[in-house]
């Protein structure tokens, strides 16, 4: 829990200042987490993470009735109250039936079951919150009180805001296969492209991505990016025939396909039951909060082969909220990218980087394989959903954090007298880095540990940092990737604490796990 599970939500704590947050239904260790001390214990001591604390919708309730960890309501609202739950509402909202809040406080408090102190701790983050966010200031003092103030403009829909939109969208598509430098695509050699797909025309919206202003699909932004040059051929059906007739009569063929976020509800509430639990999806292949998916295939990739053997031209663009396993794309497919954000700017984002140039280093899925196993199988039933860890032992189609792009870097070497150390015991190593290609573009270069002689267990490769880097074509830069003895410590459960193990440390560095260009070792003298 304490090297894997909970690494991201600390980082988001101690370095993107993050200070509120909700706590899930599952448990840990036989504790619902909208009771769990760890909330107290870790995430505000350890963590400084204590403003509003508050439990997903209906947890509370859970712990009572699904879980049986606590008898009543009563008991549910004292014990996250003190491990610093501060957003105790009643009915399916946030807590439970029954007598208001505050006389079950009074009582409690009466009985010196809690005390002034516990309100006291639980009240101080959501104070300052308010105090934080200007709530108690005149407005006039407060700039953001003037968005989407009566007769201000839309911020949203402002060109600056539109901007930002397509360089989310942009810089959020990950390219997954080019060969032969299939993309970008010449548009000087194009006459037409068919565009089809069930994900094509339309922007999904997600759980709780909310109703967009307005929306830009996939084709729309094709259609933007090409102009009344070339032909764009999109059936305003979405059945195979229409797709296939439309990849024959078209020098190039884009297949959009993915999930649909909400499984066919129009709404959030259409995918919950009476009972508050969550209606199945049709497509086992599909998932959405509180279903979890039965299978990682993607239903649609009988499609993708029927548009490529009436057009072996294709590009494959997969919007998609997970991961998918597209092992007959992989292998046949020129080209195909995917995209894991579903914004206002989708359409133009994909555009620019089918048509002009790719400036993408988000992550993509993470190697199974080194994932550890659940603790054990009890306490896979102390969830009611199933453990979102989950080991594969045979060897994936894509590594972690796979990065392929339409630049070449193939230089990529620790520079001269690469290893620097300060006075808190980080290590930052050099690398150079060079542009060999012929377009200017990014890379992400990507920093992996492995300890060889360790005497406790250790992943094959740890990612440990990473560092974007842009680059003109021929162009050289060195970058600096820090490493803290923090982060190539380990957790000691007899303990309780980190620990920094002597012994030599392996850094390697490359474009992704799979493709290490170079390493170095390190000696560790705690």
């Amino acid at each position: 829990m304490r090297e894997y599970y909970s690494v991201p939500f600390r980082m988001g704590f101690e370095e993107g200042g993050a200070r509120s947050y909700m706590a899930s239904y599952n448990a840990w260790n036989g504790v619902p987490m909208a009771v769990n001390p760890v909330l107290r214990d870790v995430v505000a001591k350890e963590w400084g993470a204590n403003w509003i604390v508050t439990p997903d919708a209906g947890a509370l309730n859970h712990v009572m009735d699904l879980h049986k960890y606590l008898p009543n309501m009563d008991e549910v609202y004292i014990a996250a109250l003190k491990v610093g739950v501060n957003q105790l509402g009643t009915g399916f909202g946030r807590g439970g039936e029954g007598r208001p809040l505050a006389e079950t406080m009074k009582q409690a408090l009466s009985e010196k079951r809690i005390t002034e102190a516990d309100i006291d701790s639980a009240i101080r983050g959501k104070f300052l919150t308010v105090l934080k966010l200007g709530l108690l200031d005149p407005p006039e003092m407060v700039h953001r009180s003037k968005i989407a103030a009566a007769g201000e403009p839309d911020a949203a829909t402002s060109e600056k805001h539109k901007q930002v939109a397509r360089d989310v969208a942009h810089e959020s598509v990950v390219l997954l296969k080019n060969n032969a430098n299939f993309l970008p695509l010449n548009r000087s050699a194009l006459k037409s492209i068919a565009v089809v797909g069930p994900r094509a025309s339309a922007v999904l919206w997600d759980f709780y991505s909310g109703t967009t202003p307005y929306s830009i699909s996939v084709l729309q932004g094709i259609r933007d990016k090409v102009g009344a040059g070339i032909t764009v051929n999109a059936p305003a059906s979405v059945d195979a025939a229409a797709a296939i007739q439309a990849a024959k009569s078209s020098d190039i063929a884009v297949v959009v396909v993915g999930n649909d976020p909400m499984c066919g509800a129009a709404n959030p509430g259409g995918a919950f039951n009476p009972d508050a639990s969550t209606k199945p999806c049709l497509d086992k292949g599909e998932g959405r909060e509180g279903r979890d998916r039965e299978s990682i295939d993607l239903s649609q990739e009988e499609l993708i082969r029927q548009v490529f053997a009436a057009n072996p031209k294709t590009v494959v663009v997969l919007v998609s909220s997970f991961p998918c396993a597209i092992s007959w794309t992989q292998a046949k497919c020129a080209g195909y990218s995917a995209h894991h954000t579903r914004s206002t700017g989708t359409g133009h984002g994909h555009s620019r980087c089918s048509l002009r140039r790719l400036r993408s280093g988000w992550p993509s899925h993470a190697n199974l394989a080194e994932v550890p196993r659940p603790v054990s199988a009890a306490a896979r039933l102390q969830h009611h959903y199933r453990p979102h860890i989950h080991v594969f032992q045979g060897r994936t189609a894509l590594p972690l954090w796979i990065w392929t792009q339409l630049y070449e870097f193939p230089l990529l070497e620790p520079a001269r007298d690469c290893f620097e150390t300060d006075a808190k015991g980080t290590v930052t190593l050099s690398v150079d880095v060079k542009n060999t290609g012929t377009r200017a573009g990014d890379e992400v270069v990507q920093l992996y540990a492995a300890w060889p002689g360790s005497k406790v267990t250790r992943p094959a490769k740890a990612l440990k940092g990473f560092q974007r880097v842009s680059l003109k074509a021929n162009e050289s830069k060195t970058i600096q990737i820090p490493v803290g003895a923090d982060a190539l410590s380990w957790w000691n459960p007899q303990t309780h604490g980190w620990e920094l193990e002597a012994g030599r440390v392996k850094l390697m560095v490359g474009t992704s796990s799979a493709d290490v260009r170079a390493e170095t070792t390190l000696d560790v003298r705690p």
